[in-house]
């Protein structure tokens, strides 16, 4: 095992290979044997309970359950999070080549029973599911609380699979959003920012927590700066929101606030910070 420096990133590699999840050139067949890309991990890695929370978001927003069975589909890129749910629960990492996915799914008695413990008391869309383990494994549902904190990474969790951060092209207008069929769970996540909106996501039939304001972006980069994601995705969100930042700072302007003509060299930086945000997002 080798552990090297590339592009910023710490890589963990076994084979020579090399996975950034964002090469124009991903090819499933090697995935088996192809290591992963451990980025800056969060701290709650070390805490069970803080990645218990984690893994509740994962499931609401990806997961599935039944009696025998405990799983998480991802996008192929984010196959680094699937093995560190492997390694720290057990089960297998399955590549599914004709969706470009990865998913990670859990079905020995003992290692299932694990993950129904884990995520008793913090899934808010998962009743049945904890129901039917409950009665399997013999234990005691916990309730969920009657909202979302701010203080564990649930919604790093829930935006691993389902947040998108968008710039726009024409008027370099930011956004953030997070997808889900659950309408309700998306206003509890507006209840915790304090900011955003929740509308019908009509292109899928589902609904959509979007926020767009510098302002009501600052607070929710504030929270992934905190709890940031596992997977390759937080590469592209770690760009967007120093974007924010830049642009809260006037970067991005030809004159700043007092109107005077902005420096060319801070103008290079913002356009440099957004063409490799854009090169991110194509992969």
């Amino acid at each position: 095992m080798k552990t090297v420096l590339y592009n910023g990133l710490i890589v963990t590699t076994t084979d020579g290979h090399l996975i950034t999840g964002h090469s124009q050139c991903i090819n499933l067949r090697h995935y088996s044997t192809t290591p992963y890309i451990s980025r800056a991990i969060s701290s709650d890695i070390k805490s069970d309970e803080q990645f218990n929370w984690r893994l509740a978001g994962l499931f609401d927003s990806d997961g599935y359950g039944d009696k025998y069975e405990a799983s998480i589909t991802l996008h192929v890129t984010e196959v680094n999070l699937a093995y560190i749910l492997q390694e720290r629960f057990g089960g297998v990492v399955i590549f599914i080549e004709d969706k470009a996915a990865v998913r990670w799914r859990v079905t020995r008695a003992q290692e299932l029973e694990g993950v129904a413990l884990c995520l008793n008391g913090k899934t808010f869309l998962k009743e049945d599911v904890m129901a039917i383990w409950a009665d399997r494994f013999s234990f005691t549902i916990l309730p969920t609380p009657n909202k979302i904190s701010l203080d564990n990474p649930y919604i790093s969790g829930l935006a691993e699979g389902d947040g998108t951060t968008t710039v726009k092209s024409t008027d370099l207008q930011p956004a953030f959003s997070v997808s889900n069929k659950n309408e309700y769970l998306l206003t509890l996540v507006l209840s915790a920012f304090g900011c955003g909106h929740v509308y019908p996501d009509r292109s899928w039939a589902g609904f959509k927590f979007y926020a767009s304001s510098i302002h009501d972006l600052g607070i929710i980069g504030a929270y992934f700066a905190k709890y940031p994601l596992l997977s390759d995705k937080q590469l592209e969100f770690a760009l967007f929101f120093s974007l924010i930042q830049l642009k809260k700072d006037g970067y991005h302007l030809k004159r700043d606030f007092a109107g005077l003509v902005a420096s060319a060299e801070k103008r290079q930086h913002f356009y440099n910070r957004l063409a490799e945000y854009n090169r991110i997002k194509k992969y």
